[in-house]
């Protein structure tokens, strides 16, 4: 059974449970009040009755039904038992029509005794103390007549009064119908309005439940719709649009890590295949004794110059897998001044062909790991070295702004929008790089400018890059 039902039925329940709390309270108040009316005029008839029976006893007279008939209204049945219990005097109520059936008089009814005090001018007597208890009886007839009756004991016997109970019960009966009838109504509109506001309702919860089959098909970018103009079911079709944006987002990066782990082992078996292939060409050479020292030393040259170029190569896969890792680094205050000045040195020694123009303030001091910045400004020159030709002026410049932390700047010929998406890519390689060595051993790996952004990283900083074909490339380190 769907949720839908199940609240509707349950809605359906509380309100039937509801109404008939209410009928039945509605009812059995009416009835004691129309009961009460009732016993109220019986305890006046009897009162009558009772009075005009002791005033007949007293003056020697007997009790005439038209006697009863001038005092007593002709609704009430009126009647006089001896102390045998035999009738002697009845007076049917319903005179001016029908007569009503008697009631069924039981001898063992409730009947109270009143009191009577004589003098010689008048009778004294208080007949409705203790209160006269009314009870229900039927007829000797076949109908459903009641009667409401009570009784007051005399010396001479049992005077009894009584009225039909025919119009209360109809009363009563209207009213069962009307609260029958008026219940149904009510039943039958509270359920198809909870049916329907809960269809309405429940629309969106739908519209969730299709969304999330979307997605479990594959459709990982489908979202729930939010305009159901209900706060809770809005609230909750926003944390799911969240959520599903965050495992969406997470798909994707772990399909790209995915994507970049494949590529990252096919390159880096790829670079390790070229040197340890040559390394295992001429370990062949050396095992052939008939090799001259000339070739036998050319053979030792290369297999170290190939290590060489693995070592360096497995250094820097070791580095990023460190920094990737989270790994802290040594942390302490240097002055970046003092340090860049060294790197632009050294540059200078090793690429003399390119004018390199400083702009330093007298002292910048940052908080760092300082083998790694001295690794970031060399990789950083030596980019330059690689990818313009000799005598490109390059441009060094430290805390230009509150932001900047270095700048390194070339005049050459700058880089298509392509290469520049792609430059901190591991093992990415531009074909305009140079051979600046004859031995090739100096060929870039493609994780220098890697290294240098997860370095970066790594001290909570941001690089970029800007380039303009013709007009050289910028890279601007800020924090």
């Amino acid at each position: 059974m769907s949720l839908r039902r199940r609240l509707t039925l349950i809605f359906l329940a509380v309100t039937l449970f509801g109404l008939l709390a209410v009928n039945l309270v509605t009812f059995f108040s009416l009835r004691t009040f129309l009961y009460g009316n009732v016993d109220t005029e019986l305890d006046q008839a009897l009162n009558v009755a009772y009075r005009s029976a002791v005033f007949a006893s007293f003056h020697k007279q007997k009790v005439s039904k038209s006697r009863i008939a001038s005092l007593i209204d002709p609704s009430i049945y009126v009647e006089f038992r001896n102390l045998n219990w035999k009738i002697v005097v009845n007076r049917p109520s319903n005179t001016t029509g029908n007569v009503d059936p008697a009631p069924v008089v039981p001898q063992n009814i409730p009947a109270i005794e009143g009191p009577i005090k004589f003098n010689s001018k008048k009778v004294n007597f208080h007949i409705l103390f203790p209160v006269p208890q009314a009870v229900t009886v039927g007829t000797h007839s076949k109908s459903d007549i009641q009667y409401r009756i009570e009784a007051a004991k005399l010396p001479s016997g049992t005077i009894i009064v009584g009225e039909t109970l025919t119009s209360v019960n109809e009363t009563l009966s209207r009213l069962i119908i009307i609260e029958l009838f008026s219940s149904l109504l009510v039943l039958f509109l509270i359920g198809a309005s909870s049916y329907y506001v809960l269809k309405r309702g429940f629309r969106p919860l739908n519209a969730m439940i299709d969304t999330a089959q979307s997605i479990g098909k594959g459709n990982i970018s489908a979202r729930v719709e939010i305009d159901s103009k209900i706060a809770e079911v809005d609230r909750l079709g926003s944390a799911l649009n969240d959520m599903l944006s965050e495992l969406e987002f997470a798909f994707v990066n772990q399909s790209r890590s995915e994507d970049n782990l494949r590529n990252f082992i096919a390159d880096a078996s790829h670079e390790l295949r070229t040197p340890l292939t040559s390394i295992r060409g001429y370990s062949e050479l050396l095992r052939n004794s008939k090799l001259d020292p000339e070739r036998f030393d050319f053979a030792l040259d290369r297999i170290s110059k190939e290590s060489n170029r693995m070592w360096r190569l497995v250094e820097d896969l070791l580095l990023l897998s460190r920094l990737d890792a989270g790994r802290p680094l040594d942390q302490k205050d240097f002055d970046l001044v003092t340090l860049v000045a060294e790197a632009v040195l050294d540059f200078q020694v090793s690429f003399p062909n390119y004018p390199v123009e400083m702009n330093l303030p007298n002292k910048y001091t940052l908080v760092g790991d300082v083998d790694r910045w001295r690794q970031v400004v060399s990789n950083l020159l030596n980019n330059v070295a690689v990818h313009t030709p000799d005598s490109t002026k390059i441009e060094v410049t430290v805390a230009s702004d509150e932001n900047t932390v270095l700048k390194v700047k070339d005049y050459g010929p700058g880089m298509t929008q392509e290469q520049l998406a792609r430059l901190f890519d591991r093992f990415y390689r531009s074909i305009d790089q140079k051979v600046i060595q004859d031995d090739y051993s100096s060929i870039s790996l493609g994780l220098g400018m890697a290294i240098v952004k997860a370095i970066i990283n790594a001290h909570g900083m941001k690089i970029s890059a800007e380039s303009e074909l013709g007009h050289g490339t910028e890279f601007r380190i800020y924090k």
